[in-house]
């Protein structure tokens, strides 16, 4: 089990790569000249061929920095020796002066899934809407931190105390970090780890198999897993549970809760939400407003100071149709387009640029014609008309604005993003690529990486959502929860904590 605080420390090395920007085609960030024999793509610094070490992060044949040691091949040690201005450590992340955590653990994206998505024919608003690692389906199913309103979500009542899930009861299904939920029978059940009460059922346990979710309502219309906090739409307004350190519960405290607590009034037309790893947002009547943890403008409100309670994104005030929150990053689909803010050290906000940015900036190269989004633990992608596009730091390398991921060109009616890895629901089927290391591709493989999408065993039709998360990913296949990967804290919810490279069904009780 990965041990993970309730605070800042997840964030703490968390920052920005470099203060410049890099030019398109251009390679070098403050603090070191990057790839000496490493090449970059037109128009941002994709390590064409870069492989990945075990979490490390590197180019083939090159990539050190000024004064850094990246051995040949370009594995990064674990936990590691860092090059000064950028570093890798299992699972980590780089951040200015080469300061990596041991064994970088991370919050969202490592955890959550930070990556949120909204589906074809179902954006926000009245079909579905986006959330960390969420994903909606055609016409709104809901998934990892997705959130929909007047989706697919029938909104059965719940029985008292428990629900059965009979096959194609389940209306949505959300990743967060290492704790996983759905919307069942109107009501919510989540499984996993616990030791901030995530799991809303007024305890600090965790549990290998779904609980309900205390106190809730039974016309849940939206259901979005964070790091360490859960959120729920339900008619009328946001609740939410688990960890509040930095006020993402957002009910103007700082105090933790194992039960949901309701979010301060955000007004009329909540149409989805999405739960980073310390903060949290919401789409109100086309406009972004979030809370929580600011340290790195994760808000998008020109600030670094944190909110207890909702404010609203500056310049997005209408023509937001989708939302998605990843670690410590934003991305919104507004009028087709994409904008994003927050962290940048890795690129994952797709202008160009390693600089945090305090407001919401457009991404390079996709104002328009934008389908899907789904902000991950260092990368984003998208889903456009025609392909499927991601930028950031993943295993296609890393990049400062959107490349294609090979092999997609249609068919794409949902995406997700975790801390690695991505998934796709293409043409009915799930296909997953990236990090594989604990089989959260799912085609049967572990540890085996891969920079194209893979088809997820077993999974070629009828999957209507799916969500990605820390290193684990979840599906919907006509209303039943499978889930596949990392499973130390009983995140995959069928009783074991083994880890699975296919996927294993969700055991409701």
């Amino acid at each position: 089990m990965l041990s993970v605080a309730c605070g800042r420390s997840p964030l703490d090395t968390l920052t920005a790569r470099s203060t410049g920007t890099t030019a398109i085609g251009g390679t070098a960030a403050t603090g070191g000249t990057r790839s000496t024999g490493g090449t970059n793509a037109t128009g941002g610094s994709l390590i064409i061929g870069g492989s990945r070490s075990t979490g490390g992060r590197t180019s083939t044949g090159g990539s050190a920095t000024t004064g850094g040691t990246t051995s040949a091949g370009g594995a990064a040690s674990t936990g590691g020796a860092t090059a000064t201005g950028q570093t890798a450590a299992t699972g980590g992340s780089r951040s200015t002066g080469g300061t990596v955590r041991v064994g970088g653990t991370t919050g969202t994206g490592g955890a959550t899934s930070a990556g949120g998505i909204s589906a074809r024919g179902g954006m926000t608003g009245a079909a579905g809407a986006s959330g960390m690692g969420g994903v909606v389906a055609n016409g709104g199913s809901t998934g990892i931190g997705g959130s929909v309103a007047g989706g697919s979500i029938t909104g059965g009542a719940a029985a008292s105390g428990g629900t059965t899930a009979a096959r194609g009861s389940v209306a949505a299904i959300s990743a967060g970090f290492n704790h996983a939920c759905a919307v069942v029978n109107g009501g919510v059940q989540c499984w996993g780890r616990n030791d901030y009460g995530q799991l809303g059922n007024d305890s600090t346990v965790a549990s290998r198999v779904p609980v309900q979710v205390y106190g809730l309502p039974s016309d849940v219309v939206a259901i979005s897993a964070g790091g360490l906090h859960t959120c729920a739409l339900v008619k009328g307004g946001v609740q939410c549970w688990g960890c509040n350190y930095g006020g993402q519960l957002g009910n103007d405290s700082t105090v933790d809760s194992p039960v949901p607590v309701p979010v301060q009034p955000l007004g009329a037309g909540i149409a989805a939400i999405s739960a980073g790893f310390t903060h949290t947002c919401a789409l109100v009547d086309g406009s972004a407003r979030c809370w929580g943890e600011n340290q790195l403008h994760q808000l998008g409100n020109d600030s670094t100071v944190d909110s207890h309670v909702p404010v609203q994104v500056p310049g997005l005030t209408s023509g937001v149709t989708a939302i998605s929150t990843g670690t410590a990053h934003t991305c919104a689909l507004v009028n087709g387009g994409i904008q994003c803010w927050g962290n940048n050290g890795n690129g994952q906000l797709g202008n160009n640029s390693w600089k945090e940015s305090p407001i919401p900036a457009q991404v390079y190269g996709l104002a328009s014609n934008v389908i899907a989004i789904a902000a991950g633990n260092y990368h984003s992608c998208a889903v456009t008309d025609s392909d499927v596009q991601c930028w950031g730091a993943s295993e296609l390398g890393e990049s400062l604005v959107p490349i294609r991921v090979q092999g997609i060109t249609s068919g794409v009616a949902a995406i997700a993003a975790g801390q690695g890895h991505s998934c796709a629901v293409i043409n009915g089927g799930a296909q997953c690529w990236g990090d594989n290391a604990s089989g959260e591709l799912g085609d049967g493989n572990l540890g085996y990486n891969s920079p194209v999408p893979v088809q997820v065993q077993g999974l070629t039709s009828g999957v209507t959502a799916i969500a990605a998360s820390f290193r684990s990913t979840c599906s919907l296949v006509k209303g039943v929860a499978q889930c596949w990967g990392y499973n130390a804290d009983g995140e995959l919810g069928n009783g074991s904590t083994i880890d699975s490279a296919v996927p294993v069904q969700v055991r409701f009780p």
